[in-house]
């Protein structure tokens, strides 16, 4: 029998992890704004690191586990499942929305094929990290039922597509994860939520548990990426700075390396709290992600080979990814200041 969860309040997002968090708490009557959801998921981050099996750099300016940061800061109980065995996860998902429970589930991106072909996704790059909202499924027709952050309408692709996605690739841990809210009587105030959010985001990069994250993994950016070109043969170099300017740029980042929605989110938290200072932040990330969008472009260039873009050398370059680094260390240091961050 077809189950659709009817009257999901879906909006059109900015990033696939936020806009679903948003969704979902809108769908219990907890109406946020994504860049909030953003904010209190500790959105913020970097990760720089070079795949050992497949020759290529994984870059990303966002934090992981945003669903269960920013449930945990409102005070909700959030459902967190995975599976290794991916029937025995479609049966739970097909439980869950049974019981009228729309889920955020994980998938490799390069699995669905709307991603592709909308972002031009190379098929020999993995990208495990994607999230929707599964809302429905029709077993006669073997369809689900899915929210995508870019897309208004209502998706449709196929359930064995779905448990392809969801645990496909041994180079990707997926098991099957998915997500849902348990929405207590009552919520943690925001006023509280939010200082101790950006708390933790700051903690997150200023003392990442792996040395490729946080301001460690930036740092190893700034150094490197100048030097790319020197040790990778032009098609792989190609596929870097492309991929490495979607990582920052194009892929549902908001633009400049997710800063530009991290300022967003400051700006909220300077009118909700009545603090300046929030405000002050704010105008730092909105510099630091233009910077970020300059940079992304630079990368992309660099794809036409030495003398191009982020490879046109560096004596011209490297001061401008120092002062980047320089600036992105001084905001997060002034969020803690003001947050009242203590190690």
């Amino acid at each position: 029998m077809k189950k659709i969860i009817k009257n999901f309040p879906h909006k059109i997002g900015i990033h696939c992890a936020s806009a679903c968090v948003r969704d979902l708490l809108d769908f219990y009557d907890i109406h946020l704004t994504e860049e909030m959801c953003f904010g209190l998921g500790c959105g913020l981050n970097f990760l720089y690191a070079k795949s050992v099996k497949d020759n290529y750099y994984y870059i990303l300016g966002r934090g992981d586990h945003i669903e269960l940061n920013a449930g945990r800061h409102l005070g909700l109980k959030v459902g967190n499942w995975r599976f290794y065995d991916r029937e025995e996860a479609w049966i739970w998902l097909k439980k869950q929305l049974d019981f009228n429970v729309p889920m955020i589930v994980n998938a490799e991106a390069t699995k669905l094929k709307y991603l592709c072909d909308r972002f031009n996704l190379l098929e020999n790059v993995r990208y495990g990290g994607h999230k929707i909202v599964v809302v429905g499924y029709d077993p006669d027709k073997s369809e689900i039922y899915l929210y995508d952050y870019a897309w208004y309408e209502m998706l449709t692709i196929s359930i064995e597509n779905l448990k392809e996605a969801r645990d496909s690739d041994p180079r990707v841990i997926l098991r099957n994860v998915m997500f849902n809210f348990i929405k207590p009587d009552q919520l943690i105030p925001i006023e509280r939520a939010i200082p101790a959010a950006i708390r933790k985001n700051v903690h997150n990069m200023l003392y990442p548990w792996v040395g490729h994250s946080g301001v460690r993994g930036l740092k190893r950016f700034v150094r490197d990426i100048t030097g790319w070109h020197k040790n990778m043969e032009d098609e792989v170099l190609k596929k870097d700075c492309y991929m490495a300017y979607m990582m920052l740029e194009a892929g549902g980042t908001g633009g400049g390396n997710f800063r530009r929605i991290y300022s967003r989110f400051l700006f909220e938290v300077a009118d909700i709290l009545k603090d300046n200072r929030y405000s002050e932040a704010a105008k730092k990330y909105s510099w630091i992600a233009k910077r970020w969008s300059e940079i992304a472009k630079m990368i992309l260039d660099g794809q036409n080979g030495v003398g191009h873009g982020i490879f046109a050398g560096r004596e011209k370059i490297q001061p401008i990814l120092d002062e980047l680094y320089s600036k992105e260390l001084e905001a997060i240091r002034y969020l803690g200041e003001i947050t009242g961050y203590q190690n």
